[in-house]
């Protein structure tokens, strides 16, 4: 989707309107309807609505404000990954990014390599505990309904810290890499 409207550039149309549209028109066209409709996992259509209501109410109601007085923004690489990270705990990594961008680009000094660490950190996020990315909380959900053995939030945490901490400082040092003047590298 991403390829059709931004390499291509196929009208004015936006990945989600291309998804709908594909979707009505596979839905229409198809003979199986019924039993494509039957299969949805409507769970997780309501769970992802419900997050994305509870992020345009955590963007309305000022809670924000809050914490950009506690933790004030910064472009600094280590402090975006860092923050990108922490707060996707709370909010999930999508909703953390959908909240952070619109802070991050009032922040002088906002770069590339700023907006890869929020990538990264967000991304990365999700593997630090269940709550760090939706597809955690459903892949958990599914463990449970389907007689498979629970996927528990300190089980989870237990790998997740440490391959959240060798991710972070792996990326860490790939973004600072290109900072580092290379003459003083030299003997």
């Amino acid at each position: 989707m991403f390829f059709i409207t931004e390499v291509i550039q196929i009208g004015q149309f936006n990945p989600v309107s291309l998804s709908l549209i594909a979707m009505s028109v596979i839905l229409l066209l198809s003979k199986r309807r019924r039993e494509i409709i039957k299969n949805v996992d409507w769970s997780t259509i309501v769970f992802f609505i419900g997050l994305f209501i509870f992020t345009q109410g955590v963007l309305s109601s000022g809670v924000i404000n809050l914490l950009t007085d506690l933790f004030p923004l910064s472009a600094s690489i280590g402090y975006v990954l860092l923050i990108s990270v922490l707060y996707s705990q709370i909010l999930s990594n999508v909703p953390m990014v959908a909240i952070y961008i619109p802070l991050l680009r009032g922040v002088p000094g906002v770069g590339t390599f700023t907006w890869l660490a929020l990538a990264a950190g967000s991304t990365i996020a999700g593997n630090l505990t269940l709550l760090g990315a939706a597809s955690n909380i459903i892949i958990s959900e599914m463990s449970e309904t389907r007689d498979g053995p629970p996927l528990h939030f300190l089980e989870f945490s237990k790998y997740g810290i440490a391959v959240t901490l060798v991710n972070v400082m792996i990326y860490y040092l790939f973004l600072m890499l290109p900072k580092i003047p290379i003459h003083s590298l030299l003997p």
